[in-house]
């Protein structure tokens, strides 16, 4: 009896002693294993959202068509892009040696007639030029040596079109020629030039030309500024160059005294409408005015639609439909220009919008950038939006260049 009363203090003893013994640190509920903790990395703190855009790239201007064939360049205009489903992917499509040949031929100009039809113009100033003429999309180039310098280019057809050569520049005034091709730029006959002595009445020397625009083979304008006040330089011609007379906009308004008048090159929208878009420098304002004048007798007559502040870039796709930026803006009319409506919240956020080109009645394309419109040296940081419902909404693409 006294053994077995010996054997439960002993247990009880036993029981006691292991009850009181601390646990290891991984047997302890709730605790963190100190040695773990000391050598795992701290985490990160949570990450903020930006407002840095995707699909950033270089394309600065584009020329898409109904179908979605188009074609795009860099601000400088020294590389060249192709796109068979309206811009969402593009294919790099420089004529080949493009960079050395810009070594002779500094100035550069350019006109797409359709998705697959483009024309690039290389030229040294008052001396020569070099065509890069494409008739397959980008996928070959020919090319076409010029003994004359070359300019402004503007095709009515695939193979039927003209060039305003610059003859030379000096003292308010520039000399220049125009051609005409019907085979694809392959021979150019002068149609018009300057000549010391030239009788008035015709397209004066003076003044700075800017660019060309034909509705058809005869009708077609050229337009430029000249330091006149209330003056407008729009000429126009009926015989397909030869010869050009002075046009004027009906009720173009004037603002103060000295108004100076710069129109851009005519928007041609059918054989007989067209708008033009004239920047007004007014002495009493610190900022300048854009007017817009329209036409449908083919340039005939101009009639005044409209204006407003501040406009950088506009374009029209029909004789209702038309987009404008300015000032952070975005503008849209679907009455020719008549009245216009703010949809700058529905752009492009955060960016600044710098270029547009609308396609049709529905379809227009928007450039913008992440930098301001006087930083563009910044080549990639572009980004393309798209508007299927007339400039009221806009989406990105994502304008991935494959190659």
């Amino acid at each position: 009896m006294k053994k077995s009363r010996l054997l439960i203090i002993i247990l009880l003893i036993t029981l006691l002693l292991s009850a009181c013994k601390p646990k290891s640190p991984a047997e302890t509920p709730g605790k963190p294993d100190l040695t773990k903790v000391s050598t795992k990395a701290p985490d990160s703190p949570a990450k903020q959202p930006t407002h840095t855009p995707r699909h950033l790239g270089p394309i600065y201007q584009t020329k898409i068509f109904l179908g979605g064939e188009g074609w795009a360049w860099n601000v400088d205009k020294t590389q060249y892009y192709r796109t068979t489903n309206f811009g969402e992917h593009w294919v790099t499509v420089t004529p080949p040696d493009f960079s050395k040949e810009m070594r002779d031929y500094p100035l550069i100009t350019s006109f797409f007639y359709s998705g697959r039809t483009g024309y690039i113009m290389l030229s040294r100033p008052e001396e020569k030029s070099l065509l890069f003429i494409s008739r397959d999309g980008g996928e070959s180039w020919e090319t076409n040596k010029l003994d004359m310098p070359g300019g402004a280019l503007y095709f009515i057809s695939a193979t039927e079109g003209f060039m305003l050569s610059s003859l030379g520049v000096g003292a308010g005034s520039e000399y220049v020629a125009v051609h005409h091709t019907t085979d694809s730029g392959k021979t150019w006959e002068t149609v018009f030039s300057h000549e010391p002595g030239q009788e008035p009445g015709t397209l004066p020397s003076s003044g700075i030309k800017n660019g060309i625009t034909f509705m058809d083979e005869n009708i077609g304008f050229i337009t430029g500024s000249a330091p006149i006040t209330e003056s407008l330089y729009l000429y126009r011609t009926a015989d397909g160059g030869q010869s050009w007379e002075q046009k004027s906009c009906e009720n173009l308004p004037v603002f103060g005294e000295g108004d100076m008048w710069v129109p851009s090159p005519v928007r041609r929208i059918d054989p007989s409408t067209a708008f033009i878009a004239i920047e007004a420098f007014i002495a009493e304002r610190d900022t300048t005015v854009t007017h817009w004048c329209k036409t449908t007798d083919a340039g005939e007559s101009w009639q005044f639609v409209s204006s407003r502040d501040q406009i950088t870039a506009s374009d029209f796709g029909t004789a209702d439909f038309g987009v404008a930026l300015g000032n952070g803006k975005l503008l849209r009319t679907l009455d020719g220009g008549v009245t216009w409506e703010d949809f700058s919240h529905n752009a492009c956020p955060s960016m600044v919008p710098v270029t547009i080109r609308v396609v049709s009645q529905h379809l227009a394309h928007m450039i913008c950038s992440s930098n301001g419109p006087g930083h563009l040296e910044a080549l990639n940081q572009m980004r393309l939006f798209a508007s299927m419902s007339q400039g009221r909404l806009w989406q990105t693409l994502e304008a991935n260049i494959i190659k």
